[in-house]
């Protein structure tokens, strides 16, 4: 999948799909499942450092930079999405 970065390079309050994780051990895989992030989850990058706080399904949960690097998104945007990031129109007043 093009445009694929790993999760450690979206900014802060940036969204991304997981398309697939690198994980170095079934310990690493089994961690990230258990706090939801798997292929196909949105996820969002609230806060960097280390660790990574991003929001999954609503709850806030740390993962640590060297995870981080290992799982991979297509970063969403509104364009992908197939929003338009313009005002909503005006109502007519009838």
């Amino acid at each position: 999948m093009s445009g694929e970065i790993p999760l450690n390079q979206l900014k802060p309050h940036q969204c991304g799909v997981v398309s697939h994780l690198e994980a170095a051990d079934d310990e690493d895989l089994a961690r990230l499942m258990a706090m939801g992030v798997c292929a196909g989850r949105t996820v969002e990058l609230v806060q960097t450092g280390d660790p990574l706080i991003l929001k999954v399904y609503g709850t806030r949960v740390g993962v640590s930079a060297r995870l981080a690097n290992r799982i991979h998104v297509q970063r969403i945007t509104l364009d992908t999405l197939g929003l338009d990031d313009g005002p909503p129109p005006e109502k007519k007043r009838q």
